[in-house]
């Protein structure tokens, strides 16, 4: 069953509120946005098996492990995800347009040799954004963990 804007958010702020007076609620849910905005904690179930169980914040801690870097630059195709991959630092990166969702372990020296190899095709950095993952990226770090 689905709810719509209003219905869902009715029903987010009763849950608020009844955890709130003290009272214990097991949510279950496959988004994980909601997990992580809802519950103090939470367990992920894989294949039948808890394969993680923490607050939202310790579970970001433990599997994040990397933060996301966004970026565009002034020059289009000046880069490929082929050049970002091979910047040591750089676990993992995705195109939509002209932009650039990058996966780092290093993000400031990953920046800096952005820039320097953009620099090197006449090209600069247009637009930068370093975020922690976020829920979702969290998630499926997890379930990848105990896939492996």
């Amino acid at each position: 069953m689905g709810l719509d804007v209003t219905g869902k958010r009715i029903i987010w702020n009763l849950i608020r509120k009844l955890n709130e007076e003290g009272i214990t609620i097991f949510l279950t849910t496959h988004n994980i946005y909601e997990a992580f905005n809802l519950c103090n904690r939470i367990a992920v179930i894989n294949k039948g098996k808890l394969t993680a169980v923490g607050s939202p914040a310790e579970l970001k801690r433990k599997f994040s492990g990397s933060e996301v870097l966004e970026v565009s630059f002034t020059k289009k195709n000046s880069m490929t995800m082929e050049d970002i991959s091979k910047i040591p630092g750089v676990i993992e990166v995705s195109q939509s347009g002209g932009s650039f969702k990058i996966i780092v372990s290093d993000p400031l020296f990953v920046m800096e040799e952005l820039a320097r190899r953009a620099r090197s095709k006449g090209a600069s950095l247009n637009y930068v954004n370093l975020r922690g993952a976020d829920a979702e990226e969290v998630f499926l770090r997890i379930i990848g963990e105990s896939d492996a």
